[in-house]
C-alpha cells in the first residue's frame, strides 16, 4: 500500500532537519575538539573573526595568546638554505619581485608581516644551521626592525658597502641632537692621518714669508684643502685629510715659534752684550 504525504508536509520536514542541523553546527562558532570552550572561534555578521572572543572588534581579533611559527626561508624549494635563499629576500625587499599576496607570504620568513632585513638575519641564521625558532629569538633579542623605519641593532654592525642614512643617526645613545651624534669615542682608521713628518731632517719647510704670501693669495692655509661646495653649494669636507692639514700647520707653526724664540733669544743676547760694553765705556 502507497502511503501518500503531501508536498507541504515534505517541504516542513526538510526545513525542520536544516533548522535542527544549523542550530547543531551555528555554522558561524566553532567550538573547541571537546566541546570547551564554546564558541573559540565566532564569525560575526559583518565577517570579523573572534578568536576567544564572540565580539571581535577587528578583522581578526585575537584574545590571548597567539604564536606565528617562522617559514623555514626555503623559498626557491631545494631543500635547505642555502645564498640564493638569500638573495632571493633582498630582490623581494629591493623591489625586484612582484608584490603578490603568494610572494609576499613566502619573503616574510618571520611571519612578523613584513618583508624586512629581519627576514634577512633569519635566513642568514639557519643558513648557519640554527633551528627557525632559535633564529626567531636571536633576530627579536639582538637586531631587527623595531618600527617601519628603525632597525635596532645590540650587538656589532658590520657594513662592508656603501651605506645611506636618510635621517638622524644617533651613536651611544637613544637621543638624537643633529644628523650624527656620537656619545662616546670615534677611532678613524686611515693611510695617512698624523703629520709627524714636519719634524723629518727631509721635509721642506717654507720661509714665514712664503706661507704668509700663500695665505693672502690662496685664502687658506697651505696645508689644509681648499673649499669645496657640492652641486647644491652645500661644502664638502672629508675629515681626514682636514684634520691632518690642520695639524700639519699647527705642527708648522710650532717650527716658527721655536725658530723665532731661538732669533729671539740670540738678539737677546746680542742687545745685553751692547748694552754691557756701552757702560763699560761710560
Amino acid at each position: 500500500m502507497t502511503t501518500f504525504v503531501p508536498r507541504f508536509a515534505i517541504i516542513l520536514l526538510v526545513l525542520f532537519a536544516l533548522s535542527g542541523s544549523a542550530m547543531a553546527q551555528n555554522p558561524s562558532c566553532l567550538d573547541a575538539r571537546d566541546g570547551f570552550p564554546s564558541c573559540a572561534i565566532d564569525v560575526d555578521n559583518g565577517g570579523m573573526v573572534g578568536v576567544g572572543t564572540a565580539t571581535p572588534e577587528a578583522l581578526l581579533d585575537v584574545r590571548g595568546d597567539a604564536f606565528f611559527a617562522p617559514n623555514d626561508c626555503d623559498i626557491d624549494g631545494s631543500g635547505s638554505v642555502d645564498i640564493h635563499d638569500i638573495l632571493a629576500v633582498l630582490d623581494f625587499i629591493a623591489g625586484r619581485v612582484t608584490p603578490t599576496a603568494g610572494s609576499f607570504a613566502s619573503h616574510d620568513v618571520t611571519g612578523d608581516g613584513r618583508v624586512s632585513l629581519d627576514d634577512v638575519g633569519f635566513c642568514l641564521q639557519r643558513f648557519g644551521g640554527a633551528d627557525p625558532l632559535v633564529a626567531k629569538q636571536a633576530i627579536e633579542a639582538g637586531y631587527g626592525m623595531t618600527g617601519p623605519s628603525s632597525f635596532q641593532v645590540s650587538a656589532g654592525m658590520q657594513v662592508n658597502g656603501d651605506a645611506t642614512m636618510l635621517g638622524n643617526v644617533t651613536v651611544g645613545s637613544s637621543t638624537a641632537e643633529s644628523s650624527l651624534s656620537v656619545f662616546g669615542s670615534i677611532v678613524q682608521r686611515g693611510s695617512l692621518l698624523h703629520a709627524d713628518y714636519v719634524f723629518e731632517p727631509g721635509y721642506e719647510l717654507e720661509s714665514i714669508d712664503e706661507h704668509a704670501v700663500f695665505m693672502q693669495r690662496h685664502k687658506h692655509l697651505p696645508a689644509v684643502p681648499a673649499r669645496k661646495v657640492d652641486a647644491s653649494g652645500l661644502e664638502v669636507v672629508e675629515f681626514g685629510a682636514h684634520q691632518r692639514g690642520i695639524l700639519e700647520e699647527l705642527e708648522k707653526a710650532h717650527l716658527y715659534i721655536a725658530a723665532l724664540h731661538e732669533t729671539v733669544a740670540r738678539q737677546a743676547e746680542r742687545l745685553a752684550r751692547l748694552e754691557a760694553a756701552i757702560s763699560e765705556k761710560k
